[in-house]
This record gives structure tokens, C-alpha cells and sequence, in this order.
């Protein structure tokens, strides 16, 4: 359960200034603003005020900014890409003292539609929102969740909130409602804050900042507090592992999308004390100097894994954990891949997604020998398998979002898993350009082809060898339980069954060449 149940759901909160800076609290009935709805939003955007200027933070202002997931900022939009990637609710609340903001709800992944309607004497900002990457089941909203923002003129604020989504297994249980002014500090004089409070209680004193924070319990320093829980297993039970994965009986403040999917984040472990030749440069360590290579950085809610699994085996999947278990050969597969490059004239040439390190670019084509299912099928670690149309263009057939796929001949390299005279001449498709929407439209590029003595060149030959790599790792899977907790029985056997399914998929995706152990001597 939420430590602060999102309980607004049918009511408007009022926030009046004093003439001081600050804002005296009210919470009444809803009082949902009937005009017309007016001008329709459904990207970020600035909007200028034609009838007043809006007194916030110290400033009377001409326009605000209307972010992708909704929140207002005055005098700079909020960041478009997530700011705090992996991040807490109360990272982003740090993040948004940076700008002038106000929040009827704030969710990093809220998508659905806005209207602004300008009157007179205030603006009106209507929400239907959804929460489509992290629903609190990991399953798509069937509802949407309506509520406004409204500016009065005179500088007092309300939020208005519909009714809650009638299902229990809707998005709208946390997120942050508030007022966030800047510049909260003047010399050693601190702006009074009435933070972390329950809004839903019309007692308020009178305070600049008011805001909550609906949320779940976090895991310390993001992947650091895993690490300190992975070296006391160690500690108890030995040295014996290679990889651990963590699930959750309850669910934990982390905003990735990926906990619904059965992404559960990585440090980087001590494979470059290891492994030479596979792109990855540097001295990264463990935890307490074991043997462990890499770790999910935050558990998994079992709950959340268990409802996807189900979802997706109504859409023909081979198993109903296909998509958790892409994300689970996706995550150790980066222990060795995506990092490489090729030479071509006498220069390295990254082979990754520009900016987004570790991931193969869209236009490599590394079909996968083994898929999870199909006959043809993209590596899970990115870019796609392409066929070359008569016209000339490209079609990615398949690509690592179907969630049936496995490694390519490259990837399987890079692992130790395949030798070099294995891996067949490559493609990557440069100046890519799509011309039909979808993620199987057709493209145009130039191809340009990579054979493995060109990555190779690049990376210097893979030390150990195949035939001397390691092809045995031991994975420990671990459910967490909060203090006090009991272990829920059918959310522990689904835990126990997802292991048994995670090592048979990644014996199929690496044509039976690698294997994953769960034993401790």
C-alpha cells in the first residue's frame, strides 16, 4: 500500500495568498469549472495569458509552460525527457524547486489530453490523463482520470479533481500535487514549507511551498541501497553468485516504466576485470569485492510482473512472461553488449544509439539465430532485423519490441558465446529516414556493410577467447518483503516460476550455449 493513499479524488483544493508570499489552505466539494473547454494540447507548450498577468513566486507572468505529462511551469518549460531517470517522487519535488511549478498531479509518464480555456478572470486547465508506461498493475488505464488546474486572476489557485477510476487496478494512487515557487532561499532565512502533509485536511499554516507527496517506500540511493542488501547475501551465504535479481512483494517509489515490464535496473559489476575486447572500458567494481558482475538496481513488484505476464498471454506470446523475460535477458545481456564499434577508414564507428549508450542503433540489423519465438526475430539488445524492399528502401521485419527475440551472432560474440568465424557480415542502415509511420514502416539509408575482423579492429580481439570464456553464471533470485511483512503464497510461487522460466529462456536465446545456475554449493 502507498504510504499516502492519493484521497482527492471528487474535491477541490484551494490555495489563497495572503498578500506575503504565502498561501492559506481549503479543501470543499468539487467544484468542477463548467466553461468551454477551449483550446486542445497534446505536446508541451507555451501559453500566453491575454486577459491578466498571473501574480507566482514574486513575479507577475505573461505566460506558463504546459510540460508532456502537465505540470506548469513559469519562465522555462520542464525538462521533455525525464530528469530524474530511475528516479523518486521525491527526487522529482528537488527538481521541481528548481523552476516556478504547480501541480494538480504530477506522474513523470502521465499522457492523454489538455485544454486551456482563457476567460476573463482566470485560465482554465483541463486534464484526462492517462498513465499508459506505469499503471499501477502494468496495465494500460481503461479510464482516464479528469481533473483542472485554475488561475485566478487575483492570484489564487484550485484543483479540481473528478471522481477516482472506478477499477482498483487503475495508475492514480501516487504522485505530486502542489505549489513549487523557486528561489526558496534568501540568505540564511528559509521559506516556511508546509511539505509532506496531507492536503485532503483543510488545517493549514499559512506557508509558501504546500504540497504532498503520495508515494510508495523507496529503496535507499536508488541502486545503491540494493548493492548494500546484495553484499549482506553475500555476507550469509557466500561468494557464490554471478548475477542477482530482485522482485518485490510490494511495490517501491521508482518511476521507470520498466518495474511494470519486469526491467529492474543495473549497476555495472567487475566484467572489464575479466573480459577484454568487447567495448567496455574502465575499472568498475563490485560491492564488498566479490565475484558478482551486475545486479538489478531496484526489485521488481512481483504484482506488477504477474498482471503483465497474464495480459500478454492473451496476445499469442509463447509464454505469458515474454515480456519479463525480454527485459531479463536485455539487462544480463548488458554485462558484455551493446559497447562496440567498427573501424572504417581508419576511424572507430559506434554502432549504439546516439545518446543512449549500450543499446544497438535502429539500423543495425542483427536478426537473432535463437529467438524466444518465430522464425526470424531482432536481438534483444536493440536495432532490428531489416529487409531490403525492390525500391530500394528498408522494412525492419522484426526488432527487440516484439519481446520474442534473442541475441544476435554479434551479441553472442561479445558474450563468449559464439567464435568470430560465426558471426556473418553485418549491415547498419546510415542517414536513416522514415517515411511511413509505425514502428515497421519503411525507411530509406545507406547501407553500410561490417564484417567481424572490422569490430574486431576496433576492439581488439576478445580475451577469453570463446573457447576459453566462461559459458556457467549462478543467479541468485531474490523476493524482498518489507519489516513485518509475510510472504504472500501465489505471488511466491509466480516468483519461483518466473525463475524456472528466466534460466529455460536464457538456455533457449543463447542456443543452449550459455546457462544460468541457481546453486549454492
Amino acid at each position: 500500500m502507498p504510504a499516502n493513499p492519493f484521497d482527492l479524488a471528487g474535491r477541490t483544493l484551494i490555495f489563497t495568498p495572503d498578500g506575503r508570499r504565502k498561501y492559506s489552505r481549503a479543501v470543499r466539494p468539487l467544484g468542477w469549472d463548467p466553461e468551454d473547454r477551449g483550446k486542445r494540447y497534446q505536446k508541451s507548450a507555451e501559453i500566453k495569458l491575454q486577459n491578466f498577468r498571473f501574480p507566482f513566486s514574486g513575479r507577475k507572468w505573461e505566460s506558463f509552460f504546459i510540460s508532456r505529462n502537465w505540470l506548469i511551469t513559469f519562465g522555462k518549460a520542464f525538462p521533455e525527457r525525464d530528469p530524474v531517470r530511475f528516479g523518486t517522487m521525491r527526487m522529482y519535488v528537488d527538481t521541481m524547486l528548481e523552476t516556478p511549478a504547480i501541480s494538480a498531479l504530477y506522474k513523470p509518464y502521465l499522457t492523454g489530453t489538455v485544454y486551456v480555456s482563457d476567460l476573463p478572470d482566470r485560465m482554465v486547465i483541463t486534464y484526462y490523463a492517462r498513465d499508459d508506461r506505469m499503471a499501477v498493475f502494468g496495465q494500460r488505464p481503461r479510464q482516464t482520470f479528469d481533473f483542472q488546474t485554475v488561475l485566478h486572476s487575483d492570484g489564487r489557485v484550485a484543483f479540481n479533481y473528478g471522481s477516482a477510476p472506478s477499477a482498483p487496478d487503475e495508475a492514480f494512487r501516487d504522485g505530486i500535487v502542489g505549489l513549487f515557487p523557486a528561489n526558496l532561499t534568501t540568505g540564511a532565512e528559509v521559506t516556511i514549507r508546509d511539505s509532506g502533509t496531507d492536503l485532503s485536511r483543510p488545517e493549514s499554516r499559512s506557508s509558501e511551498v504546500q504540497s504532498e507527496v503520495f508515494h510508495y517506500p523507496a529503496i535507499r540511493d536508488r541502486g545503491e541501497g540494493v548493492a548494500d542488501l546484495s553484499c549482506r547475501i553475500i555476507e550469509v551465504l557466500g561468494d557464490e553468485f554471478d548475477f542477482f535479481a530482485f522482485n518485490s512483494q510490494s511495490r517501491f517509489d521508482q518511476q521507470e516504466t520498466g518495474p511494470a515490464h519486469g526491467f529492474g535496473g543495473y549497476y555495472w559489476g567487475n566484467i572489464q576485470a575479466e573480459v577484454e575486447g568487447i567495448g567496455i572500458r574502465g575499472n568498475n567494481t563490485t560491492p564488498c569485492q566479490s565475484r558478482l558482475k551486475n545486479s538489478w538496481g531496484f526489485p521488481v513488484w512481483m504484482k506488477a510482473r504477474t498482471v503483465v505476464n497474464k495480459a500478454h498471454s492473451a496476445y499469442g506470446y509463447r509464454t505469458p512472461y515474454d515480456e519479463g523475460l525480454t527485459f531479463f535477458a536485455h539487462e544480463i545481456g548488458h554485462t558484455w553488449v551493446a559497447y562496440a564499434s567498427y573501424m572504417m577508414n581508419g576511424e572507430r564507428v559506434p554502432m549504439q544509439v546516439e545518446g543512449n549508450y549500450g543499446h544497438w542503433a535502429l539500423g543495425l540489423h542483427s536478426p537473432a539465430p535463437f529467438p524466444w519465438h518465430g522464425p526470424e526475430n531482432g536481438s534483444v539488445i536493440g536495432g532490428a532485423s531489416w529487409r531490403e524492399n525492390p525500391d530500394g528502401t528498408f522494412t525492419p521485419t522484426v526488432g527487440w519490441w516484439t519481446k520474442a527475440g534473442g541475441f544476435s551472432w554479434l551479441d553472442l560474440y561479445l558474450m563468449g558465446l559464439a567464435a568470430p568465424e560465426e558471426v556473418p557480415d553485418m549491415f547498419i542502415l546510415r542517414n536513416l529516414l522514415q517515411l511511413t509511420s509505425g514502428r515497421a514502416g519503411t525507411y530509406t539509408g545507406e547501407q553500410e556493410i561490417i564484417t567481424i575482423d572490422q569490430v574486431i579492429s576496433a576492439l581488439g580481439p576478445r580475451k577469453p577467447p570463446h573457447g576459453e570464456a566462461r559459458k556457467t553464471f549462478n543467479m541468485g533470485f531474490v523476493y524482498f518483503l518489507l519489516p513485518g511483512q509475510t510472504p504472500d503464497p501465489e505471488l511466491l510461487r509466480e516468483h519461483a516460476d518466473y525463475r524456472d522460466r528466466a534460466l529455460d529462456h536464457w538456455r533457449h536465446v543463447t542456443g543452449e550455449r550459455g546457462r544460468l545456475t541457481t546453486e549454492i554449493p
